[in-house]
């Protein structure tokens, strides 16, 4: 045999004290506040028509409608940041492989006059050196 389901008629509305703070009760479920640990005191207690609450419900839908609609449309734009600055990261990638180059690039032509000035030693005429000479412009042609 199965019993009839009972028609709810009345919903129980509690305002509760905790220690943390308040809260509030629908039919003893906790659906606001924090939980008032170790008891609380019931403040105040309404009855509620369940046609009441039913009647309620579809504003309360709506509100976290346009609320979800308000948390999608951030997200959109976060992710637009995020992407605008991951482009701007890979150009500033970019602008250190580029300067790493050229550091490289002085470099080899720093070792290159390093052997004219030590074959030669300090005397003024070594601007003929093939070598520097050779350098140099490899270096100006990179972008130096």
């Amino acid at each position: 045999m199965s019993a009839e389901p009972t028609e709810i008629k009345e919903i129980r509305l509690a305002y509760v004290r905790g220690v943390e703070g308040n809260s509030i009760y629908l039919n003893d479920h906790r659906i606001a506040g924090p939980k008032p640990w170790g008891g609380g005191d019931v403040l105040k207690e309404w009855k509620v028509d369940f046609k009441d609450i039913g009647n309620a419900l579809p504003q309360i839908a709506q509100a976290l409608a346009a609320q979800r609609e308000g948390y999608e449309k951030r997200i959109e734009e976060l992710e637009d940041f995020q992407s605008f600055y991951k482009a701007e990261l890979g150009h500033y990638h970019d602008l250190v492989n580029e300067h790493e180059q050229k550091i490289k690039s002085l470099t080899v032509a720093g070792e290159e006059l390093a052997k004219v000035l030590k074959k030669y030693g300090s005397r003024q005429d070594i601007s003929h050196e093939v070598g520097i000479v050779d350098s140099l412009a490899r270096w100006e042609k990179e972008g130096g």
